[in-house]
């Protein structure tokens, strides 16, 4: 059985980040960095599931987006460049290329597989 995360989920919270990323503007970006940072962990974590990595490789595409996006528009001139983003999320954010999410969950049948003692488990 294969679970992923809802599209509905993803973009209510990519939402709130974008919310979040407009009130730190004006925040260090090493700040913002280990923010992100935490946002993604947490991510990760809560949606970890076997046959969910793209999801979340995805995710953290759209959050280095959004991060570029809010860079950009500290200045008149928006010097938040691809290269620059590249350094600055492979610094900050989590690696999902190189270092893959790591699975947090097992997979349904393993996670609820319960023993019982010689009785129904329906007792």
């Amino acid at each position: 059985m294969e679970r992923n995360t809802l599209a509905k989920e993803a973009n209510a919270k990519l939402t709130e980040i974008k919310a979040s990323l407009r009130r730190r503007r004006h925040e260090p970006v090493s700040d913002r960095g280990l923010w992100l940072q935490a946002v993604l962990r947490g991510h990760y974590r809560y949606y970890g599931v076997p046959l969910n990595i793209w999801r979340l490789q995805r995710f953290r595409w759209h959050v280095q987006r959004l991060w570029q996006r809010s860079l950009a528009r500290r200045s008149q001139k928006g010097r938040a460049t691809y290269a620059r983003m590249e350094r600055l999320a492979k610094h900050w954010l989590p690696l999902a290329r190189i270092y893959h999410p790591r699975i947090y969950h097992p997979y349904p049948a393993q996670r609820f597989r319960g023993t019982t003692q010689g009785r129904s488990p329906v007792r």
